[in-house]
């Protein structure tokens, strides 16, 4: 994974962190509700695009094919995030798929304790059609992962003409 993209990626997995075990419970609201969202959106496409790249056979490999896998998990994060909080199959097999991958953790704990095999548990998430608001940030996981400066330069062009619009908007006395 590129520097670029590494950062990106640890500040969205610090920020969900953050967000999950602290602000939440200490400013729980619309913002600290989105957050996550948010940080999902940037963090898991490059996580995604990492794993499969690991099975990607190397003659295949090149920046093109990376690009594109990329791209795909984008899209793939925004579109199966958008079924999971807008419609209610979505959110059931969400719930559902995370509850069967918890199960070989919730049996151990079971066995380890002397209790008997749970069941499969579906997880719990909210169903919010406003947290799609949170899908364009996939955008950021794009840039960071397609090229090593992409970001810093789009912040350094925003910047100069934020400064440019400044001046130009400024009247002298």
């Amino acid at each position: 994974m590129r520097t670029v993209s590494r950062s990106v990626a640890v500040a969205a997995v610090v920020m969900l962190a953050v967000n999950d075990h602290l602000l939440k419970h200490a400013y729980p609201g619309w913002i600290t509700g989105k957050l996550s969202d948010v940080a999902g959106m940037i963090f898991f496409p490059l996580l995604l695009t990492t794993l499969l790249w690991a099975i990607v056979p190397p003659r295949v490999r090149s920046r093109d094919a990376h690009e594109r896998l990329l791209l795909a998990a984008c899209l793939a994060t925004a579109l199966m995030f958008t079924l999971t909080k807008t419609t209610l199959s979505g959110n059931e097999a969400y719930r559902f798929t995370w509850g069967a991958l918890q199960w070989p953790y919730r049996a151990l704990r079971a066995l380890a304790h002397g209790r008997a095999l749970p069941g499969i548990a579906r997880v719990v998430l909210v169903r919010d059609p406003s947290d799609v608001l949170a899908v364009p940030f996939v955008l950021l996981a794009y840039l960071a992962g397609t090229r090593r400066r992409q970001p810093f330069f789009f912040a350094k062009s925003f910047m100069k003409d934020a400064s440019v619009s400044t001046q130009a908007s400024s009247t002298a006395l």
